[in-house]
């Protein structure tokens, strides 16, 4: 198989961890999984070999809560190389936990802002960047919890900065489930290359046909 025909994708899942996601937790997972699996065998359909296929997970609530509630504002994996560490990544996912949070808008934006400073792949031959970013409710105003003492420095200041950093690499692709609200809205609306899937997630998540649209829009051009 010629080198050409090698592709690198690194994946960041941004997962809303607030007690209000438990009811659709289960569905998260599963959904996170069938992206993985579905775009790989997209790839392998159309004759593309995976050179190296890496997973991130970044689990987010809110910063100005999390003391109350004792539980992590944000937490946030290193990749992990699939097939080679997939027990590692059941692990990471199956440790995730619904609790805490507020019952209004959560620290999101900061979620995507993290996944958007990754470790990404470096190769120049066909590298795949997906952030997929999964909540129930609209995020709070960048910021919202900076009187946290865990608020992360170096974080972007407001809406405008942020989109300035997504700018600045337009090989990503951002996929939303989200609800279409607030910033999520403003950014559906308004950013390159995102994929907006606002159906609220219910047992089943996607249906096959959503989720090879999804797929289609990751790869395009594939």
């Amino acid at each position: 198989m010629s080198y050409e025909n090698k592709h690198n994708i690194d994946f960041v899942f941004c997962i809303d961890c607030s007690a209000s996601m438990s009811g659709i937790f289960d569905c998260v997972k599963t959904t996170m999984f069938r992206l993985i699996d579905e775009s790989e065998a997209r790839l392998k359909q159309k004759g593309r070999v995976i050179d190296k296929l890496r997973v991130r997970i970044v689990a987010f609530r809110d910063y100005l809560t999390s003391q109350k509630d004792r539980c992590p504002p944000m937490l946030a994996s290193p990749f992990v190389s699939l097939p080679e560490e997939e027990d590692k990544l059941v692990r990471l996912v199956g440790a995730l936990e619904c609790a805490g949070g507020s019952s209004d808008g959560r620290d999101g934006l900061e979620a995507l802002g993290f996944a958007m400073c990754s470790d990404w792949n470096q190769s120049k031959r066909y590298r795949h960047r997906i952030i997929v970013l999964f909540t129930n409710a609209a995020p709070n105003e960048l910021g919202h919890g900076k009187a946290s003492a865990a608020y992360p420095k170096g974080m972007a200041r407001d809406m405008d900065e942020l989109t300035a950093w997504w700018d600045s690499d337009r090989g990503r692709i951002l996929v939303l489930f989200a609800p279409h609200e607030g910033e999520w809205k403003h950014i559906s609306d308004n950013w390159n290359d995102i994929v907006h899937y606002y159906t609220p997630l219910e047992s089943e998540g996607p249906s096959p046909m959503d989720m090879e649209n999804i797929i289609e829009c990751c790869f395009f051009g594939i």
